[in-house]
């Protein structure tokens, strides 16, 4: 069985990164949303690791962030 990368998976980037702003809303104090930019912003990263990489990266957001806040990616 031959799994392509995330990186070449965009529809499954988008939809897992949605999925753990949802599971870390619940663990964290802090609330999150990104915009437009900053996913689009994710969705072009060359992610060269698989899903822990990207669950590791939206749950850093969560962890470095201590008020309501809305995520832009320059």
């Amino acid at each position: 069985m031959n799994i392509p990368p995330i990186r070449e998976r965009k529809e499954d980037i988008e939809k897992m990164v949605k999925q753990y702003l949802k599971q870390f809303t619940e663990k964290y104090p802090t609330h999150l949303t990104l915009t437009d930019e900053a996913m689009a912003v994710i969705l072009e990263y060359g992610w060269e690791g698989n899903l822990i990489q990207l669950e590791n990266f939206c749950e850093r957001l969560f962890i470095t962030t201590y008020k309501k806040i809305s995520i832009r990616l320059w």
